[in-house]
């Protein structure tokens, strides 16, 4: 399982007085608040320096996604890591999981060469998947605006560790 930590870093100068330190705590705690609505953990940190002062700010808020996933499908910022198909396609070969929003169905599978494509008169790539009984599926080029895809990890087998 991957466990994913996203930093970011931004600078702002201005030629006013900061804030009081209520305000900027509040702040602070604000923004880790609205990070937790679509991921698990989050970490502020706010650091001011004034002259040769320095004043440090941080909460650390637990308890997400408080929105759930379903909001990633909605908002481009947050649909990651589902990526939408027709905005960007895997290898082909890898191991993903496929979401088709129209249906409200997921399978397993992979993105296929225009090669290997059976279907006559659709030329090119398309996703051969497996549901969870077994059954073989094929989402063809005229599926792709309804599908978003991630990758999956296979299992760790004990036997190998």
């Amino acid at each position: 399982m991957a466990k994913y930590e996203l930093r970011t870093t931004v600078w702002y100068e201005d030629n006013e007085e900061a804030a009081d330190a209520k305000q900027q705590q509040a702040y602070v705690e604000d923004w880790a608040k609205l990070q937790i609505e679509h991921w698990h953990r989050s970490k502020v940190h706010l650091i001011i320096r004034e002259g040769k002062k320095t004043r440090r700010y941080t909460c650390d808020v637990d308890g997400g996604p408080t929105h759930g996933t379903d909001i990633q499908l909605k908002r481009p910022i947050h649909q990651w890591p589902w990526m939408k198909v027709t905005e960007l396609m895997p290898e082909e070969g890898q191991n993903v999981v496929i979401y088709n929003d129209e249906e409200d169905f997921m399978s397993f599978g992979m993105l296929r060469p225009t090669d290997a494509n059976p279907c006559y008169g659709d030329n090119g790539p398309f996703f051969h998947c497996y549901t969870n009984d077994g059954q073989e599926i094929g989402y063809f080029q005229a599926e792709f605006p309804h599908l978003w895809w991630r990758t999956i990890e296979k299992p760790i087998n004990p036997k190998q560790l």
